[in-house]
């Protein structure tokens, strides 16, 4: 494998870059030329979990989407997976967001629960090339798992998606590498993505917690960073409420915002229009705890009572 990179021009030990499209079951191996990321390969998944948008908790076979990394302790050869390689889920975005889950791998075996499955012959090419960037130096290998490309065509394709907001969230960093070849610097800012611009390849990779940066240029569009002021209001119905999984988190928000009209204590002004209430239900009850408590007592009632788990 090294020898194939060699031949390509990538110096052995490279740093790598990893990224997951759900949506064409692909696995892109990035690695660094002349102080960018250039394209290695890419690699078929034979096997990812759930359907397209994030893990929401433990059990729920969903593979997630986000922004993870992998460390020289996450990688593992044994015979159950052949050769495996752990992502950092949850991350800090997700535990923010109340995600549980664990045992997130990109592994061999062509089977899955929740990971992304390869081939034994490809996912050794991957592991190696990781391997090989760790050893050398690389702190963490970067991981950016989205559903699909994230352009503009692609999300406006998915607009009734009941996870629109989030991929809009993730739009930046998908828009930045593919302009810079540089994956931005991921950042949490309250309970959302932010990121900013490199200037070169090394530099921090950990998501740290600060105020919300917007990208520069054309990436910098309200619509895309600021989701919550987009005109969707139409997307969310009672009918949206009704066929949901109450087991979820944003579903009972989402039911107790429809029923009640609002989502928070008048105190929180955000939450006071009853037009948006139900737009604004997945982050007022997280982040004011009198909205949780005070929430909390309203799912009996409105989820059904023989309402599917799964």
């Amino acid at each position: 494998m090294q020898q194939r990179a060699r031949e390509k021009g990538f110096a052995r030990g490279a740093p790598v870059f990893l990224r997951i499209f759900k949506e064409s079951s692909s696995l892109e191996v990035w690695m660094e030329k002349g102080g960018r990321f250039a394209l290695f390969s890419s690699y078929k998944i034979c096997r990812w979990s759930g359907e397209l948008g994030p893990k929401f908790e433990e059990g729920d076979r969903q593979s997630p989407e986000g922004i993870y990394d992998i460390r020289a302790d996450d990688l593992r050869i044994n015979a159950r997976w052949h050769r495996a390689m752990g992502v950092n889920f949850p991350n800090a975005y997700d535990r923010t967001n109340a995600r549980t889950g664990s045992g997130i791998l990109i592994h061999g075996k062509c089977s899955s629960i929740g990971c992304f499955a390869l081939t034994d012959p490809n996912v050794e090419e991957v592991y190696d090339l990781v391997d090989a960037a760790l050893s050398a130096g690389q702190p963490r290998v970067l991981v950016h798992i989205f559903p699909f490309a994230l352009t503009r065509e692609n999300l406006a394709a998915k607009l009734q998606h009941p996870s629109i907001n989030f991929w809009r969230e993730l739009r930046p960093a998908f828009a930045a590498f593919e302009r810079d070849r540089l994956p931005p610097a991921a950042t949490l800012c309250g309970e959302q993505y932010g990121f900013t611009a490199r200037r070169h390849i090394r530099g921090r990779d950990r998501i740290a917690s600060t105020k919300c940066p917007l990208l520069t240029e054309e990436i910098a569009v309200a619509a895309l960073v600021k989701p919550r002021r987009t005109p969707l209001a139409a997307l969310v119905t009672p009918d949206d409420a009704k066929s949901c999984d109450p087991k979820q988190l944003r579903c009972r928000l989402l039911r107790i915002a429809v029923a009640s009209k609002a989502a928070c204590p008048k105190k929180y002004a955000r939450c006071r229009n009853p037009q948006t209430a139900a737009i604004k239900s997945v982050d007022c009850p997280l982040k004011y705890p009198r909205c949780r408590k005070r929430g909390a007592t309203r799912v009996a009632a409105i989820a059904p009572k023989n309402a599917k788990r799964r």
